[in-house]
């Protein structure tokens, strides 16, 4: 296991990222503010530990057209195209959204 990185006056790298978080920073506003690599802070942005989900996951496939449709989005919210994707489909079942997706205009 990687030792801690003392960050911001907290004990770790992801301690400072959360605080940031906490704070409504966007991740590409908090690796500049960290300095670090935009890919670091997404990773820890997608930590299981740090989300609250298992680590547990399935493969889906999408579309290759699909995914780099949604590349701008992800991008300007400084996530994996991946990611961007599964917040995407988590919010509309969370939300009890399907119907309204799907349906919505007919």
């Amino acid at each position: 296991m990687p030792a801690t990185i003392p960050t911001e006056g907290h004990a770790s790298r992801h301690a400072a990222v959360r605080a940031r978080l906490a704070r409504n920073q966007s991740p590409d506003e908090i690796a500049a503010a960290l300095d670090v690599p935009k890919s670091v802070v997404r990773r820890i942005v997608s930590d299981p530990a740090l989300t609250g989900r298992p680590r547990h996951v399935k493969t889906v496939q999408f579309y290759v057209d699909t995914l780099d449709r949604a590349a701008p989005e992800a991008h300007a919210r400084g996530l994996h195209v991946n990611e961007l994707v599964r917040q995407i489909v988590e919010s509309v079942l969370d939300g009890g959204l399907v119907e309204a997706v799907l349906d919505d205009g007919r």
